[in-house]
């Protein structure tokens, strides 16, 4: 009995894999009450004090957080002078500059410097027994005038400077005070310096570094790493377990540094890879799944066809595996993949007389229309027909 010209590798097919990816819904009518307060506006307004001006110093509605520019018009002071707006009695703003709006109204007053005002008072900035950088100069205001704090700074080996201290309020060089009748003497806002590490944990298939180490001053909000911080063959990396306070952080979550060094074992989590199980001829035909690293994939059974040629088996690097073999996925790069591909031999019980023209192509249509073949044979037909096999 004549074989079929268009043969079988194996007579069973070939189950195709179909990735379900599964979606999350959510309720328009549940807003946060973070996305809540975002959204919110607060009022900034004027009180001119009886101040007369040919500004209209108009209130604005604007969200926290956000930056508006201050006029530089100023009110009409008489024979005083007008030095900046306030707020709280404490903090001024000068004309233009560019003020931050808090999460709450707020009233601008004029600050004034009176005509009659003699008296001049000093910022001292004192470093004790450590080294000043650079010399400080323009330190020397009358009240009520706007003092800004100095950008120079102390240094001292294993801290950072974050702006300067009365020992009760904090000032940076990007604020400005209203000076006091009398002399403020600051000293070093000093925030020791720790260590962030970034291990991998003692684990296999490491690619690269086991430990990258980092700086950070105690009381700063910073972002974690990245998952390319470190590498892992088979694996990707999802979150961070700290030490400090044994919780698990995402990726690039932002933490606040604590007063203390502070360990971030990586968690790894197993990669998913792309594994192609290949037609290996000049159909070049897939297919494709997703699997886990080191997961256990039982090989199927082949459902290519190959003119005159005859399945051997399923070949990866220098490996052949049988259908019904056991094939681990192997450790790879983010990105790569596994390719498995089929083998063949020519089939010497090949019958090389048997003809195929497009009635067979035909025949083997009403088969397919019939659910008595597949997709692959009806491919393979027309191929072979139109010559392009």
């Amino acid at each position: 009995m004549k074989k079929n010209l268009l043969k079988s590798c194996l007579s069973a097919g070939m189950a195709v894999m179909l990735l379900i990816g599964t979606g999350s819904s959510f309720s328009y009518d549940k807003v946060s009450a973070t996305e809540t307060e975002a959204e919110k506006e607060y009022t900034l307004s004027f009180d001119l004090q009886g101040y007369e001006s040919e500004e209209p110093f108009e209130s604005v509605k604007l969200k926290a957080n956000k930056k508006y520019t201050l006029s530089s018009a100023e009110p009409d002071t008489g024979k005083d002078r007008f030095s900046g707006w306030t707020y709280d009695d404490f903090y001024i703003y000068e004309p233009g500059d560019v003020f931050t709006m808090p999460a709450q109204d707020v009233t601008l007053k004029p600050v004034v410097v009176n005509a009659d005002q003699e008296g001049i008072y000093s910022i001292i900035y004192d470093c004790g027994e450590y080294e000043l950088n650079g010399v400080i100069s323009g330190n020397k205001f009358v009240p009520n005038s706007a003092a800004k704090i100095t950008t120079n700074y102390c240094s001292r080996e294993g801290y950072n400077q974050f702006g300067w201290t009365d020992g009760t309020n904090v000032y940076t060089s990007t604020q400005k005070i209203i000076m006091p009748e009398h002399d403020i003497v600051l000293t070093p806002n000093w925030l020791k310096i720790y260590n962030v590490y970034y291990q991998t944990g003692d684990v296999d298939n490491i690619n690269g570094k086991n430990e990258v180490i980092l700086e950070k001053r105690e009381g700063i909000s910073f972002e974690l790493a990245d998952s390319a911080r470190l590498s892992r063959l088979g694996y990707n990396l999802t979150g961070w377990l700290s030490d400090y306070d044994g919780k698990v952080y995402q990726t690039e979550e932002t933490v606040t540094m604590p007063s203390s060094d502070v360990h971030y074992t990586a968690v790894w989590t197993p990669a998913l890879f792309s594994v192609s199980l290949y037609s290996n001829n000049s159909m070049k035909q897939k297919i494709v799944s997703k699997e886990e690293y080191n997961s256990k994939m039982v090989l199927p059974e082949c459902s290519y066809r190959y003119y005159g040629y005859k399945f051997t088996g399923w070949k990866y690097k220098t490996e052949i595996y049988q259908p019904g073999d056991e094939f681990t996925i192997p450790a790879l790069f983010p990105g790569q993949s596994v390719t498995l591909s089929a083998q063949w031999e020519a089939d010497a019980d090949f019958d090389t007389t048997a003809e195929i023209d497009v009635f067979s192509m035909v025949e083997t249509r009403k088969k397919f229309n019939e659910e008595k073949t597949d997709v692959n044979d009806l491919n393979l037909v027309s191929s072979y027909v139109k010559g392009n096999y």
